[in-house]
Order: C-alpha cells, then structure tokens, then sequence
C-alpha cells in the first residue's frame, strides 16, 4: 500500500511539474519602460510586458530583441505578471530592469519565468514623453493645396 501511495504522489508531482517551453533574448530599450499612454513603468514585470507588447503588437523592435513561444497574444501577456511573480526573480534583477536598458534572456515555464541579465545597459534618466493629441495633427484638404491656398486646421480623426 504504501508504495502505492509513493508512485501516485510521484506520479502527481510530473503532472504538476514545469515544463520548460522556450526562451528569449530581449534588449530593455528606453520605449520599454513607458507605456503606450507615456507613463513611466515602475515593476520589472512591466517592462518585459511592455517589451513584448512592443515587440508583437506595435512592431517596434529593438535589434536584440527575439521572438517567443508564449508571448504572440493579448491574452498570454496577461499571464506574464503571475508568471513573473511565481518565478522569484532576484530584487537586483528587478531593479537593473527598472532602472536601465539591460539585454535579458527569459526562459518561460508552464507556470514561471527566469531571467537572466545578459548585458548590463546604461543608466537613464527618464523623461515622461509628450503624447501628441490627435487635435494636434494638422490636415490639408487636396483641393486647397493644389490650388496653394492650404490651411491647417485641426481636426478630430478615428483610427
């Protein structure tokens, strides 16, 4: 009986286990450690959501950066914050992400991440970015400048 319960436990434990999935290398640029509002990201997790935002859903790629596995979709960054947290990454880590542009290797797990620092990156000091206001953009009509008496006015425009 008792080597039963041995095997079922053991057998329980691979179920449960992690499985590593793949890795990334990732250059922490400075349009990583702003949000798509222009605010500054204070955690280190989000960075590397920021990152991977970047990378796959604005297309702004650094040349360090690489593809994943896991990260392609909205939904699966959403995962990454907890997966970050169940990884317990080293508070000097946290703080080089947050506090300049280093190049990481993240490995992902079923459940967890592990970063590694490759590449210490410079100190920075961040500025909030100026966020340019759709109102802002001027608009020439054709006709007006085609005739050469174009104006700019603003206007409100739907993406």
């Amino acid at each position: 009986m008792k080597k039963v319960l041995m095997w079922a436990m053991v057998l329980s434990y691979s179920l449960v286990a992690s499985e590593f999935l793949c890795s990334y290398k990732a250059k922490l640029s400075g349009r990583d450690h702003f949000n798509s509002k222009g605010q500054r990201i204070k955690k280190a997790y989000g960075v590397l959501l920021q990152d991977r935002a970047n990378y796959y859903r604005f297309r702004r790629r650094d040349k360090a950066d690489r593809k994943d596995c896991f990260f392609k979709t909205q939904k699966t960054r959403k995962l990454l914050k907890h997966m970050f947290k169940r990884g317990k990454i080293s508070p000097s880590i946290q703080k080089e992400i947050v506090n300049s542009t280093p190049t990481v290797k993240v490995k992902i797990y079923s459940d967890y991440l592990k970063v590694k620092i490759l590449k210490k990156g410079g100190k920075k000091k961040y500025k909030k970015k100026k966020r340019v206001s759709h109102k802002e953009i001027p608009v020439i009509e054709v006709d007006d400048a085609v005739r050469g008496t174009a104006s700019t006015r603003s206007t409100s425009i739907d993406y």
